[in-house]
Order: structure tokens, then sequence, then C-alpha cells
């Protein structure tokens, strides 16, 4: 199936879509968890490439492989009920002639040739529905690698800064979710130690969540986690910065500050540029909030 409504403004939809993943204070293409293998179609082998790649690093998807409802119908699998796609955006155009007519390929390719110089070309975005293989049954998934480190193992002064934590946090693990904080259940969920590229990548992801996890209505209070927030407003996007500042003081702390753990910082921080300048307090406020957690974490060891 694929969609070509001439109405839609697919270019507005993907920017749309990064920038409000920018404005929670996430950077959608960094992701120290995922696979080997770049996002592809599972059955041609082709790999998406540009805009499709970026976007399928913003899914946290169980593998990288993805088809069409045709494909996967014809290799006689069926999508799972409830499953959504991911939308892949090709680049196409109509041709027509000095009438407004429209030409195929192959005939505007040729009056072109000949030096008609009245042929026009029309490109727009063409939109293919894709599902994630792991939500169809009945075709074999093919395997692939986890973009990790197999030799990843517990960094001992980081576990027993957690382990210290009065009352600590509820950490689950999981081999398929991403990192984050279910503030209604209290607990924080995180991907495999060995699914990171690093084992300081792991804890600075994990004290980010735990930076969150500080503001709790049981713990901090902290607006900017107990209010209703939506996608995009400024208690969101705050209490994301401040987040990635905890993490940096905890990962500073411990000694992990590595230059990997200092690039992911630098970029939060990168994308809060306009934000800074039009609110010098911001970074300030954000600063003191994160601070209050790192403080407040501390005081639970002692």
């Amino acid at each position: 199936m694929e969609t070509s409504n001439a109405k839609r403004d697919h270019f507005a939809e993907v920017t749309n879509k990064i920038i409000a993943s920018l404005e929670k204070g996430v950077v959608p293409w960094y992701q120290p968890w995922g696979f080997v293998e770049p996002a592809q179609n599972h059955f041609t082998g082709h790999r998406y490439r540009g805009i499709n790649s970026l976007l399928m690093l913003m899914d946290n998807y169980q593998t990288p492989y993805f088809g069409t409802i045709k494909q996967i119908n014809d290799a006689g699998g069926r999508v799972k009920k409830g499953s959504k796609s991911t939308a892949v955006y090709f680049h196409d155009c109509i041709y027509k002639d000095k009438n407004g007519a429209r030409l195929s390929e192959a005939q505007a390719t040729e009056r072109i040739k000949s030096g008609d110089k009245t042929v026009k070309k029309y490109p727009y975005l063409r939109l293919y529905p894709v599902f994630n293989m792991a939500d169809v049954e009945g075709c074999p998934i093919k395997p692939s690698s986890q973009f990790g480190n197999e030799d990843n193992q517990p960094l001992a002064v980081c576990q027993d800064f957690l382990t210290s934590l009065d009352n600590g946090p509820r950490i689950l693990n999981s081999p398929i979710e991403g990192a984050y904080f279910e503030k209604v259940q209290d607990y924080i969920m995180m991907p495999d130690l060995n699914r990171f590229v690093s084992s300081e990548a792991y804890y600075g992801v994990l004290f980010h969540e735990l930076t969150h996890w500080t503001g709790h209505s049981s713990r901090l209070n902290r607006a900017t986690v107990t209010d209703a927030l939506k996608f995009g407003d400024t208690n969101y996007s705050k209490e994301e910065l401040i987040a990635e500042l905890g993490a940096c003081f905890l990962c500073h702390h411990h000694g992990i500050n590595t230059p990997e753990t200092q690039q992911n910082t630098e970029s939060y921080l990168a994308h809060w540029i306009a934000v800074l300048k039009k609110n010098s307090r911001f970074l300030w406020e954000s600063a003191s909030e994160a601070q209050a957690a790192y403080s407040y974490l501390l005081e639970l060891t002692a």
C-alpha cells in the first residue's frame, strides 16, 4: 500500500516530528544501543538512507528489518493485530507536457533528448507504510546483531553508589525496551548492559533516568516531573535538560565522564542554544534543579 496524496506535506510532517523530539530535549539520532545492521527492507535488502535512516533511529524498533504489507502478505505472513506502521519516504516525480498531459518517464526522457524544453518535471515525496518484522507472524526474521559490547561489565564505583542509595530506585532491564522513567509506577527501565557501546554509556543513560527519578512526588516533587506535561512545552524541555545536567554531574562524580558521555551531553546542550538566547535564566534554573537532584542522591548514600 502506498500513499501519494498531493495535499499532504510530507516534508513538513518529517520536519515537525524531528522538531518535536528536539523540543522534548531528545537528540533523536543519538542512541547508545541498537543494532549493527542499519534499518533496511527485510525482503529486498534495501538499506534506508538519508531522512529514512534518521527516522528509523528515532524509533526503538525490535529488529532492523521492515516490510510493506504487500511484501509480508505475499510471503505468507501477517501483521500482528494492533501493530503500527512506520513511514518510509522516497523521492519521485511526474512529468507533464506543455498542455498538462501526464507523460511516462520514458516518454519524458525521449522528448527531452529530442530537444523539447516544454516538458515539466514535478518532484514529490511518496510515502510507504512499513512494519517492523518483529510485529509479523508467519515469516522467519533474519538474525541481527545487537550494536553493543558483550564485554561490558558493571562498573563497581557506579554499582556501589546505586546499591548504597537508601530506598533507591527500582531498576528493570529489558532486551528490547528503551530507557525511560515510569513516574506512575515509579521505576526506571533500562536496556541490557551489553546493548550499549560501553559500560560508561550505560551508566550515563542510567544517571539521566535517575535524575528524572529524583523529581517524583514522593521525593523532590519537582514540577517538571509531577505536572501533567505536554511534549514540547517548556516544563518538559526543562526536565530533560535537568536530567542531562544531572547525569553530567554524576558521571563526573564517579569518574566516567569519558569523551563519549561528554559528547552526548554537548549534543543535548547544542540544541538549547535558541532557548538559551531567548531566556538567559533557563540554563541557570535547570542547573540549579540538577544540582538539587545530585545533592539529594548523595544524601541518600550518607
